[in-house]
């Protein structure tokens, strides 16, 4: 649950740019179905942002 809350709270932070833009038009829900290295570059950077968060 505490990786979950960073990893949104790293989109809030590092994607400020996609949510003012007409880039994201619906929901993207979460899928556990993602080829190894086809996740979006958007999911993978809250990731690397959450685990940061989480280990600082």
């Amino acid at each position: 649950m505490v990786f979950t809350i960073a990893h949104g709270l790293g989109h809030v932070l590092l994607h400020k740019d996609i949510r003012k833009s007409d880039k994201i038009s619906s929901v993207q829900y979460r899928t556990n179905n993602w080829q190894i290295g086809s996740k979006p570059y958007e999911e993978q950077e809250a990731d690397v942002f959450a685990a940061q968060f989480i280990n600082a």
